[in-house]
């Protein structure tokens, strides 16, 4: 689906155009509580001095990799000053759009970081995004709706529209967990044990 739809289906349901405003906060909205894999980005980036400038786009990460091999493991901040000393990075902490590797490696040691990207705008009716285009068409109109009922005001339409978009969020999530793992159940295994 693609923005032009979106705001052909709104406009079959309210029997008038959304507020424009609404479209805008409804991606604010997704960003904030969906989590599919075609919101996922990978970035390899270079560190300089144990710190590296996180994409514009990010979100959260996933999971960070040393390119040599081996997965960092994320910490607080605090804890991650108490390991503070250089050589490979083992762990990471984000802040301020910020990634911070420790121990802190030399400059120009890279890391793979795959994380959730914020969805894109939507300016022209040819614009789509990852959650048009992927398992969430659902929560985008409702998250939509919702968002138009709060600016006019309408209660009741609020009212239904609002558990409706949580509701289609929660299931976009759901769905996604479980075909990353083929509806399994995970196992957790001990630290230092091999599968």
């Amino acid at each position: 689906m693609d923005y032009g739809t979106l705001k052909e289906r709104t406009l079959e349901l309210l029997g008038r155009n959304a507020v424009s405003l609404a479209f805008d906060m409804a991606t604010s909205q997704l960003d904030d509580a969906l989590r599919i894999r075609e919101m996922e980005a990978v970035a390899t980036v270079a560190a300089s001095g144990g710190e590296i400038a996180l994409p514009a786009d990010f979100i959260e990460a996933q999971s960070v990799e040393n390119v040599t091999g081996g997965f960092l493991k994320p910490v607080s901040h605090e804890r991650r000053v108490e390991l503070a000393s250089t050589g490979t990075p083992t762990h990471y902490t984000v802040g301020n759009g910020t990634l911070h590797l420790n121990p802190a490696p030399e400059d120009g040691h890279e890391v793979k970081i795959i994380y959730f990207a914020k969805l894109a705008p939507l300016v022209d009716s040819g614009d789509t995004n990852a959650a048009l285009g992927g398992g969430a068409v659902d929560a985008y109109v409702y998250a939509t709706l919702a968002h138009h009922a709060r600016l006019i005001r309408d209660v009741a339409a609020l009212q239904f529209w609002e558990p409706e978009a949580a509701k289609a969020v929660a299931m976009a999530n759901k769905s996604d967990l479980a075909s990353r793992f083929n509806g399994g159940t995970l196992e957790v295994n001990p630290v230092g044990t091999v599968v």
